[in-house]
């Protein structure tokens, strides 16, 4: 069970983008699918409970390594690891 960074990533984009006054472009996701793996995590699963249903999840850190060169989708990928700070 690990933090797919298409999830994680996606579901940043989605929020950023619902707000954000500038948009990150939708291509970013097929950089993601190819070229960001987990390189090193450290997670423990975790029973949440969500008033009438409980669900297991993960809590912890997760470190994401962006393989190939560095480019502008590079930047973005940036971006949406900041907000997710901010995001919870």
């Amino acid at each position: 069970m690990l933090p797919d960074p298409n999830l994680v990533f996606g579901s940043l984009l989605r929020k950023w983008n619902a707000y954000a006054p500038k948009k990150i472009p939708q291509e970013i996701k097929n950089f993601i699918f190819e070229r960001v793996g987990v390189s090193q995590y450290r997670l423990s699963s975790r029973l949440y409970d969500l008033g009438d249903h409980s669900l297991i999840g993960f809590q912890g850190k997760c470190k994401y390594t962006v393989l190939g060169d560095q480019n502008e989708m590079t930047r973005y990928l940036n971006i949406l690891a900041d907000f997710a700070f901010f995001d919870g």
